[in-house]
């Protein structure tokens, strides 16, 4: 298992989470991985938690899964950005509902 593609996975699935939250709060999105770009479109009063320190798992979308297939991932950085991601999930089911 190459832990790219995990965490590459998790980041889609924050991604997709906030996503799905500006499509149940009817809010138009650009197609973006960028999800500081898409926290910004968040009304202040839903705002997920970590909110822009989402932005931080931006790089397992792109540059650690292209350019850096072969760049080690720490056991931190995988621990970091699982938790951010859980944290996503958990907001984004209590936002929208089951």
């Amino acid at each position: 298992m190459r832990l790219e593609n995990v965490v590459y996975l998790a980041q889609q699935a924050a991604e997709k989470s906030l996503k799905a939250v500006l499509n149940h709060l009817r809010i138009p999105f650009p197609l973006v991985h960028e999800l500081g770009t898409l926290v910004a479109l968040i009304p202040v009063e839903k705002a997920p938690p970590g909110e822009f320190d989402l932005s931080m798992l931006n790089p397992y979308a792109t540059v650690r899964r292209y350019e850096e297939p072969n760049a080690e991932l720490t056991r931190a950085e995988v621990e970091a950005c699982f938790a951010a991601v859980e944290k996503v999930l958990s907001w984004s089911q209590e936002l929208i509902g089951d």
